[in-house]
């Protein structure tokens, strides 16, 4: 068993994205991508999609005007891109990132519409692993003023 070449360059993307090195992470997500689909490894590519959005949420946190806003909507499209695959896989762990990183994205925009309630919803299902960092995550957004 082991990684398998997609989760690998997550893993490599989600490295490069923390160190701020934007074109090299883009470029490793697109080939994590592209190899999901040559390669029907298939699980992680909802992990590659929310990293995109992800990581265009956080260039656009560096913007302003047209250019925040509109990388902002492309990080939106890619979460919920996440999200749906994610759902179709019955990946609930995949799917809590990516709700996650939907609602950063819309508290991003100035106005959490449905990633707010997903979210909720999402972890409102988990009924173990509360120690586990995403489920300690979710549950901090979800506690976060405003809610």
């Amino acid at each position: 068993n082991g990684l398998t070449q997609v989760h690998m360059l997550t893993l490599l993307a989600e490295g490069l994205g923390g160190a701020k090195r934007w074109d090299e992470a883009f470029a490793t997500l697109t080939e994590a991508i592209s190899a999901a689909g040559a390669t029907g490894e298939a699980y992680f590519e909802p992990e590659a999609y929310r990293l995109r959005g992800e990581f265009m949420r956080r260039v656009a946190a560096e913007q302003h005007g047209p250019e925040r806003a509109s990388r902002l909507e492309m990080a939106d499209a890619s979460i919920r891109e996440a999200l749906a695959m994610a759902r179709q896989q019955g990946a609930k762990s995949l799917e809590l990132r990516a709700a996650m990183s939907l609602y950063r994205v819309q508290r991003d925009q100035g106005a959490v519409t449905d990633g707010r309630q997903l979210l909720a919803d999402l972890f409102a299902s988990f009924t173990e692993g509360f120690d586990t960092a995403d489920l300690r995550d979710a549950q901090a957004l979800l506690s976060e003023p405003g809610n």
